[in-house]
């Protein structure tokens, strides 16, 4: 439970522009983390649960609470590996203009 505060406090209050990846006009979190079409094809090459995706979760809280009640702790961990990765390929695309493919992202956390 403290990682999960921990996580929502560092991530918490960000927002950015995600023209280059989508065409939503503002980006909150559990949008850059669920809901981004990109994210969600990673996401979905990982494996990860459609009713995960698919549920509706009015804060980030509730999605990553339900995962961590549902997966086993070695799934939790690749889960949140996968997370990391694809907020990197995200902030590489927003910060470098350079994007990686969904498949590539995947490969990238499941060899760490």
């Amino acid at each position: 439970m403290a990682l999960i505060v921990f996580i929502g406090e560092l991530f918490g209050n960000l927002k950015c522009s995600p023209r280059l990846r989508c065409k939503n006009n503002e980006e909150s979190l559990i949008h850059a983390l669920k809901e981004c079409p990109k994210v969600r094809e990673i996401l979905t090459i990982g494996g990860l649960n459609n009713r995960f995706l698919d549920g509706s979760y009015g804060r980030r809280i509730d999605w990553m609470e339900d995962i961590l009640h549902k997966l086993d702790s070695k799934a939790t961990a690749d889960f949140f590996t996968l997370l990391w990765n694809c907020w990197n390929s995200r902030n590489m695309l927003v910060f470098q203009k350079k994007e990686d493919l969904a498949r590539m992202v995947w490969e990238m956390a499941h060899s760490q």
